[in-house]
């Protein structure tokens, strides 16, 4: 059957439209979260590190900086 000047059937994508906003949120907050927490670690990681080479003596402190260009 011809249907003339109709314009084309279109089904109603709304509810795909915002479950893709909801995920595309979710993982952009994730990707922050988990962004920050890998810079927290860092400064504490190198906070650890300063604070151990402050209260080493020279002598095993040298020993230390081989080890680290061993690494």
């Amino acid at each position: 059957m011809l249907q003339g000047n109709l314009p084309p059937h279109r089904h109603s994508h709304q509810g795909a439209s915002v479950f893709k906003k909801v995920l595309i949120s979710i993982v952009v907050i994730a990707a922050v979260g988990s962004a920050a927490l890998f810079v927290k670690v860092a400064v504490n990681h190198d906070r650890m590190r300063q604070q151990l080479r402050d209260e080493t003596p020279a002598l095993i402190r040298e020993n230390l900086e081989l080890m680290d260009r061993g690494s």
